[in-house]
């Protein structure tokens, strides 16, 4: 006998939550249902799903392997509901969920997803911008299933596609008086420092200040108020910014990751095929 489909979703509700009342508001049911058809998983698969401490509710490893069931199974079933109900059987449909970092989500990859989005209308997509260190969380949870990062990882559950190298200068306003001053998204931000360290440029008491994505970034910029190392494909034209030193450039590979698989649908190989193409243009 397979898996309980109400477990399976109650438990992925709650992994992509952790928290047991929105999950129960996102399934229509009660915290106390909820909770017995966990507790029901669990005891049917004979192992702990969700640790429950202090700090809230976290995945035990099995769990996570639970979630990448639970995402496998749902894509093929809902891909397999499409083709025999569709008229058009070369038609897609499904969701396309991806994470990524500020510079890259609404000027790389949405454009590189464009076509396939208007060539097959039943394709929903959730496309978040998140912080570098959240994504992973969110593939782990079941919140996406792509992620596109600069982060090097070597993980045996994952794959990792290289899709194209972001090519960052640093850039100033024509009209701007400060030029000592850095902008950065926060103080966590690497790109400015990993720059001046590459040209061998001092590092020590920078004045930043912080302006948390891309976007603010550029703002910074038009208005004046320091420099910053940007990529060249964001650099927006006729805004009057300069890029000082163009020779110097720092480059920066960006990855696709998601789950490794026995089996991968349709849509996700199509995707795959999207993003490869659209970084390669849009970076390129």
């Amino acid at each position: 006998m397979g898996l309980s489909t109400t477990q399976l979703e109650a438990f992925l509700a709650v992994s992509q939550t952790l928290n047991f009342t929105l999950a129960a508001e996102k399934l229509h049911v009660t915290q106390s249902a909820l909770s017995q058809r966990i507790i029901n998983l669990e005891s049917e698969l004979g192992t702990t799903l969700l640790i429950r401490d202090r700090a809230g509710i976290r995945l035990t490893e099995v769990g996570s392997a639970l979630v990448r069931y639970c995402q496998v199974k749902n894509s093929f079933e809902e891909e397999f509901m499409s083709s025999i109900r569709s008229q058009d059987k070369t038609e897609l449909s499904g969701t396309i969920r991806v994470g990524g970092f500020s510079s890259v989500t609404n000027s790389v990859i949405l454009p590189s997803l464009s076509t396939l989005l208007k060539v097959n209308p039943k394709i929903k997509l959730q496309l978040v911008s998140k912080e570098l260190s959240d994504l992973f969380s969110l593939l782990k949870r079941g919140e996406i299933d792509y992620v596109v990062s600069d982060d090097q990882m070597n993980r045996d559950e994952f794959e990792r596609i290289l899709l194209g190298v972001e090519k960052n200068v640093l850039v100033v306003a024509k009209s701007s008086t400060e030029t000592e001053r850095y902008l950065d998204h926060d103080e966590n931000d690497q790109t400015t420092l990993q720059y001046l360290k590459k040209f061998k440029l001092p590092t020590k008491n920078l004045d930043r200040i912080y302006l948390d994505d891309i976007y603010g970034i550029l703002e910074g910029l038009k208005l004046g108020l320091g420099k910053a190392v940007v990529p060249e494909h964001l650099i927006p034209k006729k805004e009057g910014l300069v890029v000082l030193n163009p020779s110097s450039v720092l480059e920066v590979p960006v990855y696709l990751y998601f789950y490794s698989q026995p089996f991968y649908s349709k849509l996700h190989s199509t995707v795959v095929d999207a993003m490869k193409m659209g970084f390669k243009k849009i970076l390129n």
